[in-house]
């Protein structure tokens, strides 16, 4: 799914530049190769979790097929584009997968839903910040914190006038 998630700006991309027909064709095969190659991979092994395994390889191929693509087509710069969104999203993906782990295994209660809870509150003060200062670049921060504050002080105001 976090694969995919990066398809759809591109998509848009690649209607937009009007030069679809490649693009179309390249990821109408990738997509359908998935099917015979998780029927294969099923008869071999045996185990239904490599069909997932099947899905993620031809989603990441798919989505680099997408960033050669629109080099050619919109004059994408594919590097930039991997420093600029993969790289942020794999570093996230590493560090919230390794406080899950942490979270996992130091919080346990006799309560089930207390320690649900508890992992919850946890997960969500590790991740705002997290996501705050890993995906956001220095500019979109700046521009986060002067929106915050717009919407922020009409609120404000409008609770210090009750009183």
């Amino acid at each position: 799914i976090l694969v995919n998630s990066f398809s759809f700006p591109l998509n848009i991309a690649a209607l937009a530049s009007g030069k679809i027909k490649r693009y179309q064709l390249v990821l109408g095969l990738l997509t359908i190769m998935t099917i015979p190659v998780s029927i294969l991979t099923l008869k071999i092994s045996g185990a239904g979790v490599s069909i997932f395994y099947v899905f993620i390889f031809f989603s990441s191929l798919a989505l680099f097929a997408r960033l050669i693509i629109l080099h050619y087509a919109i004059n994408l710069q594919v590097i930039d584009f991997i420093k600029v969104v993969l790289v942020r999203c794999l570093i996230a993906v590493f560090f919230i997968s390794l406080a899950n782990l942490i979270i996992k295994y130091c919080v346990y209660t006799n309560n089930a839903f207390l320690s649900f809870c508890l992992r919850e509150c946890l997960y969500v003060s590790l991740m705002i910040p997290g996501i705050y200062y890993w995906e956001f670049s220095r500019d979109e921060r700046f521009v986060l914190k002067r929106k915050f504050i717009e919407n922020l002080s009409p609120i404000l105001k409008n609770i210090l006038h009750r009183k």
